[in-house]
């Protein structure tokens, strides 16, 4: 397919796609150990960190399916911050299959050029008058 036939039928292809994405699952695991020479800036940068990585996870699981493990945690007596995070996507097989399966009906339909949602009258579902 060219580029005017995709930008044609973003909104279906973007749906599609959102089918897929809202079904992964997103497994968060992060353990974060704040760390400086001075004990006010470490205070600082935990407050920073706290607020930024849950306003995050809140904003990510409105959407998608979130499981986080966040531990943040200070330490006076070190001056380096340590980072570990792990982050895991899963998805359901019968899900991808059906994912696959919309993907290439909605391709079919495009390359056939047929319009979807588009009824072949103007007149109102369930018209009693014949007039």
């Amino acid at each position: 397919m060219d580029a005017s036939t995709l930008l044609k039928n973003k909104d279906l292809i973007l749906e599609n796609l959102q089918f897929i994405i809202k079904k992964i699952k997103f497994d968060v695991e992060l353990s974060l150990n704040i760390a400086s020479n001075d004990a006010f800036n470490t205070a600082m940068l935990y407050g920073f960190a706290n607020t930024i990585i849950y306003s995050l996870m809140s904003a990510l699981s409105y959407k998608y399916k979130v499981y986080p493990k966040i531990d943040i945690s200070c330490d006076f007596n070190k001056t380096k911050t340590s980072l570990y995070l792990r982050l895991t996507l899963s998805i359901n097989l019968l899900l991808t299959i059906l994912f696959l399966v919309k993907i290439s009906s909605t391709y079919l339909k495009i390359k056939k050029g047929s319009v979807i949602n588009v009824r072949t009258s103007n007149r109102i579902i369930n018209e009693n008058n014949n007039g």
